[in-house]
């Protein structure tokens, strides 16, 4: 459980999203599901899918730069950068040192974190204790993802817009994870948290807490060191 002191506020806020959009229509061509299934559950109705070669670290970037132009700052007007992702670009090194040097900060605190889908929060959070210690006076926070290389309808995805309709065995194994393939998405926000003068005004307070129970409700059993060696055909072959 985590408190902040009181008086960091928000000054810039951008997003950066991929141009192709899949909609829950679109969905119902690759796998067993409807509109009203995943509305009703999820409240999605549409999510963007980033082309090959595009990465976390890129998206972070044009979400970063927006935040800092709306903020009316420069690069080096940043002294701590943290970026929240489930998916960097590469096993090591982690997003955050990429999206340092592609911005351009220079020689500042990077923090890379994992906390999954709460990682904008956690990071938010990381950053307001930061500047609440005296660490840093303008904090630069990412939260971005590129799902797309995890996605089980994504391939599926990319022959249908050539004209290739999924086979059954396709079709079967997408509808198979559609519990929580439909969630997922590609994109990146960021904001720029610097102190402030009024204690009454800006991030108030912050109470997060892990439940580790739970850790298999989505579980992603491989590329961990749980496994010796870390990737071998087993594990590629593994549900």
């Amino acid at each position: 459980m985590l408190f902040s002191a009181m008086g960091n506020i928000i000054t810039g806020t951008g997003i950066h999203v991929p141009d192709d959009v899949v909609t829950n229509a679109d969905l119902t061509r690759l796998m067993d599901t409807s509109e009203e299934w995943i509305v009703s559950r999820t409240g999605v109705k549409e999510r963007r899918l980033a082309p090959p070669g595009v990465a976390a670290s890129d998206l972070a970037v044009g979400a970063a730069g927006e935040a800092l132009a709306r903020a009316g700052l420069a690069p080096d007007a940043v002294d701590a950068l943290v970026v929240a992702t489930m998916t960097p670009d590469f096993y090591a090194p982690g997003s955050a040192p990429l999206v340092q040097h592609k911005l351009g900060l220079g020689d500042v605190t990077t923090y890379g974190i994992r906390q999954q889908c709460s990682g904008f929060i956690y990071g938010l959070d990381l950053a307001d204790a930061l500047l609440t210690a005296g660490k840093a006076d303008t904090a630069l926070v990412v939260g971005t993802e590129v799902h797309a290389g995890i996605q089980p309808w994504a391939e599926s995805w990319r022959e249908l817009q050539a004209g290739i309709e999924p086979t059954p065995e396709t079709w079967e194994r997408n509808s198979r994870y559609r519990g929580w393939a439909v969630l997922f998405g590609d994109g990146a926000g960021a904001v720029v948290l610097q102190r402030g003068e009024d204690p009454n005004v800006g991030l108030l307070s912050v109470k997060l807490h892990t439940d580790g129970e739970m850790f298999d409700l989505i579980h992603v059993p491989a590329l961990g060191s749980a496994d010796q060696p870390l990737v071998d055909a087993a594990s590629v072959a593994r549900d």
